[in-house]
């Protein structure tokens, strides 16, 4: 699974940076979803106003230290003049395309997934069947396991190794 995201529990952030890195994407529909964050917000005070992170840049080379500032004050600016500085691609369209081009690979492990389930569900269902079928046939018989009369019950004593058992109900 080529560009398959994985990340840590150790930080949201630091597994949404590298999602959006690897998806080269930037906000959720398209970059300009950055303005509904209140540090990202033209009307924020600090550097990071009409801005997005530096994450949403786009770098050249492999390897290259991306520059910090570049996402400063793109929220301004028109989208065709952004094509070389920042992603424009939303992250939700980036991550359906990913899943268009590894389709064989996800319903493959869906049917892994799925399969097996549904298996599962049908063997229950056949089991409890043949369970209902017996009680119906042989619901009558009692081979003393089963008394029907209170009184015999309440005289057993508990037995040895029953002791031993803490889950065992104690019977005086």
């Amino acid at each position: 699974m080529d560009g398959f995201v994985s990340c840590s529990l150790i930080s949201v952030d630091s597994c949404f940076e590298r999602l959006v890195l690897q998806f080269k994407c930037c906000g959720g529909q398209e970059y300009k979803d950055w303005s509904v964050n209140m540090y990202h917000n033209c009307s924020a005070p600090g550097p990071l106003a009409c801005g997005v992170p530096y994450t949403c840049c786009v770098t050249t080379k492999p390897n290259e230290v991306a520059n910090t500032l570049c996402g400063y004050k793109v929220l301004e600016k028109e989208r065709l003049d952004l094509l070389d500085v920042i992603h424009i691609r939303g992250c939700t369209d980036a991550f359906f395309i990913w899943l268009m081009d590894n389709y064989k690979t996800m319903a493959g492990l869906l049917l892994g997934i799925l399969l097996p389930q549904f298996f599962g569900v049908i063997v229950s269902w056949l089991y409890i069947t043949r369970v209902e079928d017996a009680i119906s046939a042989f619901g009558h018989y009692t081979d003393g396991l089963l008394q029907s009369n209170a009184t015999e019950r309440a005289t057993k004593k508990q037995g040895r190794v029953s002791k031993w058992f803490k889950c065992m109900p104690e019977i005086d």
